[in-house]
């Protein structure tokens, strides 16, 4: 009952959120406008209704995060019960340890179920943020110009394809092993607090070392490549990021040449030209995890 009673308050503060979003998008068109035509009274009203909204939005956000912690929490302790349950089940823990068919199972255990609860909530609120934002500020865009709807697409289709290509499975394939690498070298470490007596005993010091450091090793290596990789998608996706804010504004220009936009119109533009590309990044986003 209080799974089902989260999910619905979940999603009415993430509507909630999503809606004031783009009401305090277009709010700042009708502000800039009253400025520009020297309208005082209209701005103050404008103003005010934007603050409104904005209060609006900041507690539709807190309520989301809030609503979303304590769900995982809930779900990663029944998760973790059912697979505690399975482990000790017919010994299955003597097993796993006898035939080492799963590396590292109290890793697993403590931290793979909070992963995978976090990550799996995270990819279900993106991907309906993404689909509610392209709708609200699709629709933004094709209310100014039609043109900048579809080129707002076609940028966003472009950029999307080229780093799913270039960079997707790359990063996808760089995490999984950076994860596998630090579950190794930690290991290593619970092996030597564990076996602490027996190594002292042996005077094992030397191999232990040096099996640490060989782990640790390679975990920076990884990292470094990681590293590197995550640069050149910073590097792609922030250019693309700069250069496609100029787009909108050189297809308003002639409009706003002839008077029929205002400044307020070409801002409100930059910006849901801007949510419209950042609602397919939710691809690139989910395909590196």
């Amino acid at each position: 009952m209080e799974i089902s009673s989260l999910l619905y308050l979940n999603s009415r503060c993430n509507c909630i959120k999503f809606l004031a979003q783009c009401r305090t998008d277009r709010i700042p068109e009708n502000w800039v406008n009253a400025l520009e035509i020297k309208d005082l009274s209209k701005f103050q009203h404008e103003l005010f209704f934007y603050c409104v909204v904005l209060l609006a939005n900041i507690l539709g956000v807190t309520i989301a995060v809030y609503v979303q912690g304590r769900f995982s929490i809930i779900l990663r302790k029944y998760l973790s019960e059912s697979f505690i349950a399975r482990y000790f089940k017919s010994r299955n823990y003597y097993k796993i340890s006898l035939l080492g068919t799963v590396d590292n199972p109290d890793q697993r255990l403590a931290e793979d179920s909070r992963i995978f609860i976090n990550s799996t909530l995270e990819v279900v609120v993106d991907v309906i943020g993404a689909i509610i934002q392209l709708i609200l500020f699709g629709n933004l865009l094709r209310s100014l110009s039609p043109n900048l709807l579809g080129a707002a697409i076609g940028v966003s289709v472009i950029s999307t394809v080229f780093s799913l290509k270039y960079f997707g499975k790359r990063l996808s394939s760089r995490n999984f092993l950076q994860n596998k690498k630090e579950a190794d070298y930690r290991s290593n470490l619970i092996h030597v607090r564990d076996n602490s007596e027996s190594i002292a005993f042996y005077r094992g010091e030397r191999f232990e070392v040096q099996e640490v450091f060989s782990r640790l090793q390679i975990v920076v290596a990884n990292s470094l490549g990681l590293n590197f990789l995550n640069g050149e998608y910073t590097l792609f996706f922030r250019g693309i990021s700069m250069f496609s804010n100029v787009i909108p504004v050189i297809i308003m220009s002639d409009g706003y040449l002839h008077g029929n936009y205002g400044i307020g119109n070409i801002l409100q533009a930059v910006t849901a030209f801007s949510m419209v590309r950042a609602s397919f990044n939710v691809l690139v986003k989910l395909n590196n995890k």
